[in-house]
This record gives C-alpha cells, structure tokens and sequence, in this order.
C-alpha cells in the first residue's frame, strides 16, 4: 500500500527494525506502579484504523541497552487520499507522534508538513495547531480516534496558510529579518551580540536548490528551514585561551539538527517566525 506522493506506508515489522522501543511490553523499571503501558504500536495501528499510515520512524540514540528499549521514538503519518495540501504544491500533511515509556513523553502527537522534493520535514508549531497530549494512565482507544480526527480537520488550515505565504512577497531586507531572528534559534542571542559567534545570517537564505528560488514567504521560510536544520554553514566563533585568556577565533560548521526533541522545537520556532511575518505583512497590505 502506498499513501500520497508515493510515499509507502511502513508494516509493523520495518517500525520495529527503525524504532525498536514501539514494541515495548512493559515500562522502564523507574516507572510509577500507576503508569499503565501502553504500546506505540498499538496506537500505530488505532491510526491505521482511521486511515493514517505511518511512513517515517526513528528513535532517540541512547548509549545504554538498557535505555534502548524504552527511549523516547517518532512516528510519522500520512493520510491515505490526503488532499489537504493539493492546492499548494509538493508539500503533504503528516501526523506526528512522539512517545516514550521512562516517563519523559506522553503520546504527543502534532501536525507537519513534509517537502517530497528534498525529503526535509517540518513541524506545525502550537500556533497552527494546538498540539494533543494523551497520558499513558487512563489511556482510552477512543482518544487516538478523536485525534485522527482532530488531525485531520487541521490540516485544511496548514493548507490556507502556506496558501497564504506563497502570495506574500518579501522584500530583501525582510527576507534579512526573517533570516536573523532564525539564526537566533541556532545561536545564543548574546553571543551574536557580543561577537562571541560571527555568523553572516543571509547564509540560512542560501538556495540548496533551484526549487526553493524565489521571494515568497513560503520559498524563503523553506530555504532558512532547510539551512538551519540541514547545517554545514561555516561561522567564526571566538574563545579565551585556557593558560592565558587570550580570545581565539576559530572555524566552526552549524550540525544537523538529529536530536527528535530539538528537531520539534527548531521547527516549531522557525513556522511561528514565519507566521509572524505572515501576519506583519497581511496587515500592512
């Protein structure tokens, strides 16, 4: 079975092999005798019952086997037939579900969108869409059935609104602003202004790719989403030497963001600065 844009839904079998902590049976031994288990992958399939299919997996890399089988993991899920997004380009809508069972997460589940042309996925931040948490105790199948719902009417807003930012044109002083409130996002605030970083900020307007070229809000908050997240732009940073404190400059490249919870975060961060400038821009015009 495929789902939209040819994207094949995940058996439970290749889940397991990604993110091997769905198929826990039982809670980490530091967990509360009330914490009632609940196994991702029978949420995974209460989703599938609504037509959601999961398409992405992964787990948090813990250095301890111990840790492994209970470490927070990442469900993504696409709607069969989805038309969601149909009218605003190679962008389709998932539902993402994060969980662990060592008492770090409840099921969280949130919307995204993700690029088929660079395979690069984002979050839907709060202010899209309100972000659904369901608790392990009093887990009841009829929760996951209402938020699959819930999904599902949200998406046809995310739709309207990167509907909305592809009409919006910034100027390059805009596109500047945008780019530098994101590099804050990267970099602590008061070593940017202190020239602890030296970082040039139009670098995260950089185009990786002739289809993210272009002023619009949606093509320029894709390339600082794609440049921040996807790292590899060179800065200065400066540091007191360890004998004598004198400042030294060296190179240093951003990293990829792979950590599943700064991945949500930066994501969510960098979709609420572009609705700001959406916003900003709507109500001048």
């Amino acid at each position: 079975m495929q789902v939209m844009n040819s994207m094949p839904a995940m058996t439970n079998e290749i889940l397991a092999r990604m993110a091997p902590s769905i198929m826990a049976e039982h809670a980490s031994p530091n967990v509360s005798h009330i914490y009632k288990q609940v196994r991702t992958l029978d949420v995974v399939d209460l989703m599938r019952d609504q037509g959601w299919m999961p398409v992405q997996a992964r787990q948090l890399a813990v250095r301890t086997a111990d840790r492994r089988e209970f470490c927070k993991h990442e469900i993504k899920f696409q709607r069969e037939n989805d038309t969601s997004l149909s009218a605003v380009g190679d962008e389709t809508l998932q539902a993402v579900l994060t969980n662990s069972h060592d008492r770090s997460s409840t099921f969280h589940f949130m919307l995204g969108v993700f690029r088929l042309a660079c395979t690069n996925g984002m979050v839907v931040a709060s202010g899209m869409f309100n972000e659904i948490r369901v608790r392990h105790v009093g887990f009841d199948p009829q929760q996951i059935r209402d938020v699959a719902m819930k999904m599902a009417e949200g998406g046809k807003l995310v739709g309207d609104h990167i509907g909305e930012m592809r009409n919006v044109l910034l100027e390059r002083e805009e596109q500047l602003v945008l780019a530098k409130s994101s590099a804050q996002l990267l970099f602590d605030p008061d070593d940017m202004d202190s020239g602890k970083v030296d970082f040039d900020t139009s670098k995260l307007l950089g185009i990786r790719r002739m289809g993210d070229a272009g002023d619009n809000l949606w093509k320029v908050f894709n390339r600082i989403q794609e440049n921040t997240t996807r790292g590899g732009l060179r800065y200065h940073r400066a540091e007191p030497g360890v004998v004598d404190g004198t400042v030294h400059t060296h190179k240093a490249t951003t990293r990829q963001i792979k950590s599943i919870d700064r991945d949500i975060r930066l994501n969510q961060a960098l979709w609420t600065l572009a609705e700001s400038m959406l916003k900003i821009k709507t109500k001048v015009a």
